[in-house]
């Protein structure tokens, strides 16, 4: 069910995310739950800011740390997803480009007949004043308590906009554990600009056949694994309109075992002839205009077993964007088990 979700929401079309708002329902004030030893507080944009309702979920099988918060009046809503240290979980955690820790800042815009969301991201690849940081210095599940620090800066997708937060403290908030176990063994990881990243968060289903016998997998990894346990309606901003960061393969199964050139997911690759079938790749940084496509590359079929569902690939590729920005993939790997049929 989560994997058909997040395919309906990446193949949504164009919306618009402004609507005529009638003046008289604003935002409600939140009740806040916050006790007095606890503290959700930042400066953004050089302005106080306080969480009023606040959520951090760890996951023990996957090890992830998802914190969301909320100020009093809806305002701004910070969406932490945080890959942790198997080892070492008490530590500075790097937010930016190609790493698998988030950061998602969802602001509240409204005048008097307007009214929407405006998202940041601080993973894009450009401007260079991009990322942060956030420091865990409790994660205690016995005490069911946390605290941390945190700094960062986030620009819309098209980077016309921008939001700085500073003195990020989050301070012995409660802790939940979810215990629920999702994925079957898949990963895919690579080094990507020299830095190590990968994923068991994974859409991958046979979305198209060509008669009976030409099936075509097709895979959809996000850049951090997201759980949407925000607060606004927006937080599923981050799979609308393509707006996630993820890889995307389409790999044509009759192609069997083997190393094969990489074909960027646009026209005319993407349509797949009989005679002329191409594996194809993507990597979507928070925009759907600006995706990397490949120049070099290749994909190695390792493994594959169709009755069983199951692939091994390596590959690695050098993708550009149309601005000229260069990202590399290097030693990736893909072990997928069990995808899901049409």
């Amino acid at each position: 069910m989560k994997n058909l979700l997040r395919l309906s929401l990446l193949l949504m079309p164009v919306l618009f995310y402004a609507c005529i708002k009638d003046p008289a329902n604003n935002n409600p004030e939140r009740t806040c739950n916050l006790s007095g030893t606890e503290t959700f507080s930042a400066s953004i944009n050089n302005e106080p800011w306080n969480g009023c309702e606040y959520r951090a979920v760890y996951y023990p099988y996957t090890k992830q740390l998802s914190i969301a918060a909320i100020d009093k009046d809806s305002k701004d809503e910070l969406r932490f997803f945080i890959t942790l240290d198997t080892i070492s979980p008490l530590k500075s955690y790097t937010i930016g480009p190609n790493r698998t820790t988030g950061l998602e800042i969802v602001e509240d815009f409204s005048s008097a007949n307007v009214s929407g969301t405006d998202i940041y991201y601080c993973d894009l690849n450009k401007p260079t004043a991009m990322g942060g940081t956030i420091t865990l210095s409790k994660l205690d599940t016995l005490t069911k308590k946390m605290s941390a620090t945190f700094n960062a800066t986030g620009y819309s997708p098209n980077q016309k906009k921008s939001i700085t937060i500073q003195n990020g403290v989050i301070d012995n908030i409660k802790l939940d554990t979810a215990h629920w176990r999702y994925g079957n063994g898949s990963y895919v990881s690579a080094s990507i600009n020299n830095l190590n990243w990968y994923s068991t968060d994974m859409f991958k289903k046979i979305t198209m056949m060509i008669g009976t016998q030409n099936q075509f997998l097709e895979l959809k990894i996000p850049g951090y694994y997201l759980d949407g346990i925000g607060f606004q309606s927006s937080w599923s901003r981050s799979y609308h309109l393509n707006a996630e960061r993820y890889l995307s393969f389409q790999l044509p199964l009759s192609s069997g075992t083997g190393t094969f050139q990489l074909y960027p997911e646009k026209a005319p690759f993407f349509y797949q002839p009989l005679n002329a079938q191409k594996h194809i790749f993507s990597y979507n940084v928070h925009n759907v205009d600006e995706k990397f496509f490949p120049v070099t590359g290749t994909i190695t079929i390792t493994g594959l077993d169709t009755s069983q569902r199951n692939l091994d690939a390596t590959f690695s590729t050098q993708t550009i964007d149309t601005t000229g920005n260069i990202i590399n993939f290097t030693n990736g790997k893909i072990h997928i088990v069990k995808w899901q049929s049409m």
